[in-house]
């Protein structure tokens, strides 16, 4: 009664309170984006950084051993001086990679578990190749390598039956 700051301040902690748990990033602090791009880019194991949109934020970096969850901790960790860090999804993506298995874009939101969004952002599919047409790839391949070595070993068989075959 009478002490409005007191009321305000819980109403408004309420307020965060439940936007926390609608996964709502907070409208007045927005990530302002050339910023965050220029901090995510001094991170160590980060060569380069750029905003694919409003909220997703792609980083490439230097060998997969920065490919993970901790380098993604790391930018989120630069970004949030900036504001609420709720607004920005982190994919990663190893420039030295290698393989097609390499090339995968590791991806998460700095506040939220992986493959979870918060409010009103979809999930931006970053890969080339889905992980499912990949994995079928991959059992065609390990298939077809049965098969040669399948051959392989029939013809060193037959090979060998041919060779102990007494002359006549």
């Amino acid at each position: 009664m009478g002490d409005q700051g007191t009321v305000r301040e819980q109403v408004d902690a309420m307020s965060h309170d439940l936007q926390r748990a609608m996964r709502l990033p907070d409208p007045a602090r927005r990530i302002p984006a050339e910023p965050a791009r220029q901090r995510a880019a001094t991170v160590r194991g980060v060569s380069s950084v750029a905003w694919v949109d409003f909220g997703n934020l792609l980083a490439m970096v230097d060998g997969a051993q920065y490919r993970d969850y901790a380098t993604i901790d790391r930018i989120c960790m630069a970004l949030a001086p900036l504001g609420d860090t709720l607004w920005v999804t982190v994919h990663l993506q190893d420039r030295q990679a290698r393989s097609g298995e390499d090339l995968d874009i590791l991806s998460r939101n700095c506040q939220l578990p992986s493959g979870e969004n918060a409010f009103g952002q979809r999930q931006r599919r970053m890969n080339m190749v889905e992980p499912a047409v990949r994995a079928e790839h991959q059992a065609a391949r390990m298939k077809m390598r049965d098969a040669q070595a399948r051959k392989a070993e029939d013809d060193r068989a037959n090979a060998e039956a041919l060779h102990n075959i007494p002359e006549m």
